[in-house]
């Protein structure tokens, strides 16, 4: 089962509140170890990162770049 966000529908659960980026995208991660950016206008899935583990936490923009943990140890 995924989460709806916009338009489209992301494979697995998503646990974490979505950052938005600009204005524009809407950066989310899942529980199917992915990590995607979407536009948030038509919800078109804008980039998709595949990490080694779940993505429990919210992501954090701090206005150049997106930061998100992931279960595999890693922040992205």
């Amino acid at each position: 089962m995924g989460s709806r966000f916009g338009g489209y529908e992301i494979p697995g659960d998503v646990f974490s509140s979505p950052c938005l980026v600009d204005d524009a995208i809407i950066v989310v991660g899942s529980m199917n170890n992915g990590i995607y950016a979407l536009e948030g206008y038509n919800g078109n899935v804008r980039w998709k990162l595949e990490t080694g583990g779940e993505v429990w936490s919210s992501p954090s923009y701090n206005g150049n770049e997106i930061f998100i943990g992931s279960d595999d140890g890693f922040l992205y």
